[in-house]
């Protein structure tokens, strides 16, 4: 069965990271709100920290959980998101994405404003073992 344009979908993220806590919210949190989503109060899974975020009238919803380990922080974000036809299609670009943006997946502006790349510093690959 195809999703529907505007359908909800359900997406998952996880990962590892050694930047802190703050760090870490700070990215999800700016590049999440510039998508559109506004930070809402919620639970969390006892023993992280994270933010809950919300687009669309609450239709869509997406947790993060930060987990605090000594070396590293494990993090998971997920939920449920809306489809918009240019994602359904496969097109390249989605509405309102920038043209000078393809091809640099983890890499950010460099300005010191804003986080850089991915939480993790490196661009995802399909199988990471590193």
């Amino acid at each position: 069965m195809d999703p529907q344009a505007g359908a909800g979908t359900t997406i998952s993220l996880t990962g590892e990271s050694p930047d802190r806590v703050s760090a870490l919210l700070s990215f999800y949190r700016i590049h999440l709100t510039k998508l559109g989503f506004s930070e809402v109060p919620g639970a969390l899974p006892a023993g992280t920290t994270g933010a809950m975020f919300t687009r669309s009238k609450g239709s869509e919803l997406l947790t993060l959980a930060i987990l605090d380990r000594s070396s590293s922080r494990s993090f998971s974000i997920g939920g449920t998101v809306a489809l918009t036809d240019a994602e359904q299609t496969g097109s390249p670009q989605a509405e309102g994405e920038d043209e000078s943006a393809e091809g640099t997946a983890g890499e950010g502006t460099g300005t010191g404003a804003e986080p850089t790349g991915s939480p993790t510093g490196r661009t995802p690959t399909a199988r990471d073992d590193r």
